[in-house]
């Protein structure tokens, strides 16, 4: 692989393991670390732009999610709770600053290609994002990282419009409910069907500018090839 090193950008903290869902939870510091060790192993990392997340205003957050709400994750982490709103969202002490932490690592990967020091970027972060819902956590997802940084992209570097790509076996619900109201923001997701949290069909299309493309249980490259090619790359240009 033949590319500018500083090109491509892998923002990572430390701090991202700090945050503790529980034993044996799904969303472990160890979905980070093992990636990190590929990297190493591989000496992939040499070739990366290591950054750093830097403290943005936390206000940011409030362009997606209420204020109630955001007191209410750093109250109950204060206070030792375990879980917030559901079982699945499992959190410590830590949670409520390692996620804003993660809200800044996506801000400034933004600022990192806005400002041209990289083409691309790769966020290493937790707690992820696409299902938190304005005033609710759900799914490992406390804040919706990538919709708050859409809506900086938007209001800070002043952006017409933005596409977001979500790829992943579980449909964003979050993020689509977010954007579903903003035809200045394209969201596209792919998600394996049917499956948690059960939305994502194909007749959910906000104002024409959601695209949810529903894959059957073990889909293989061939599929998710063919949607790329046939779905995704000609909603990006149109």
């Amino acid at each position: 692989m033949n590319f500018n090193p500083s090109s491509v950008g892998l923002l990572y903290s430390p701090d991202y393991l700090k945050h503790q869902p529980g034993e044996n939870h799904p969303e472990s510091p160890k979905r980070l670390t093992a990636v990190l060790q590929h990297l190493e192993e591989t000496k992939l990392i040499k070739k990366l732009l290591r950054l750093d997340p830097i403290p943005h205003d936390p206000e940011w957050i409030q362009t997606i999610h209420t204020l109630a709400y955001l007191q209410r994750v750093k109250e109950s982490c204060e206070k030792g709770a375990n879980q917030i709103d559901s079982p699945d969202v499992g959190v410590s002490r830590d949670s409520f600053e390692v996620a804003c932490m993660a809200v800044d690592g996506a801000l400034t990967l933004v600022d990192a290609v806005m400002e041209e020091k990289i083409k691309r970027g790769f966020g290493l972060i937790r707690p992820p994002g696409h299902h938190a819902e304005a005033e609710a956590a759900m799914g490992f997802c406390l804040f919706n990282n990538v919709a708050i940084a859409a809506r900086y992209a938007q209001l800070h570097y002043r952006l017409k419009k933005i596409g977001i790509v979500d790829w992943d076996v579980h449909h964003g619900n979050g993020t689509q409910h977010a954007f579903e109201q903003r035809p200045d923001v394209l969201y596209i997701s792919i998600h394996q069907s049917p499956l948690y949290p059960g939305t994502g069909r194909r007749e959910e299309r906000g104002q024409g500018n959601i695209v949810n493309i529903p894959m059957p249980p073990e889909s293989g490259d061939a599929q998710y090839l063919k949607v790329f090619e046939e779905e995704v790359v000609p909603a990006l240009v149109s």
